[in-house]
């Protein structure tokens, strides 16, 4: 489903399409012979297009690293938060790189220069790549990214699983009928 996210409307059909072709860029460090890095690439695909409100082929060999120069140039008179957000939108892309390269934070620290941008979120992704999960989803949640406890509740409480889950990074590793099997 493609809806424009509120935070992009201010953004141009030009300058929305430039921001996911470089997001492409990102997932350009996960290995496009491994099934895992073209699932990665879908998957920021599916993302992007569906928070910038558009829809582009996207094709492994068409990833251009000159994107980053055109999104530096068409993004330097839009409003900080919206850069901002659009930072956010990069560093969640580079966390679903598994596992996540040194180089895809290299470029997640180009992007962030190129989009006039300071957040630290650099940081709590790199730790979160070296296995820090439980620093990061506190930081996450502290943050409201995980959403309303009560329904995080309700919808652990509707998994198929033998206990209710309310941690995003909490597994259920009891599993009575799988035992049987």
């Amino acid at each position: 489903m493609i809806h424009l996210d509120p935070d992009f409307k201010s953004l141009n059909l030009k300058q929305r399409r430039i921001a996911l072709r470089s997001l492409y860029v990102i997932t350009k460090h996960a290995d496009k012979h491994r099934v895992s890095g073209i699932t990665q690439l879908h998957l920021v695909h599916s993302i992007g297009s569906s928070l910038l409100g558009v829809d582009i082929s996207v094709d492994p060999t068409d990833i251009n690293e000159n994107i980053l120069t055109t999104l530096g140039k068409e993004f330097s008179d839009v409003k900080e938060e919206v850069r901002h957000r659009l930072f956010q939108l990069f560093t969640l892309v580079e966390l679903v790189l598994d596992p996540m390269p040194e180089e895809a934070t290299e470029t997640l620290q180009e992007v962030a220069a190129i989009l006039n941008v300071q957040d630290d979120f650099i940081d709590i992704a790199r730790k979160y790549s070296q296995g820090a999960y439980g620093i990061a989803a506190t930081d996450l949640a502290r943050k409201g990214y995980m959403g309303n406890p009560d329904l995080v509740k309700q919808g652990g409480g509707m998994m198929r699983v033998n206990k209710i889950l309310t941690d995003a990074f909490e597994v259920d590793d009891d599993d009575p009928h799988l035992l049987k099997q």
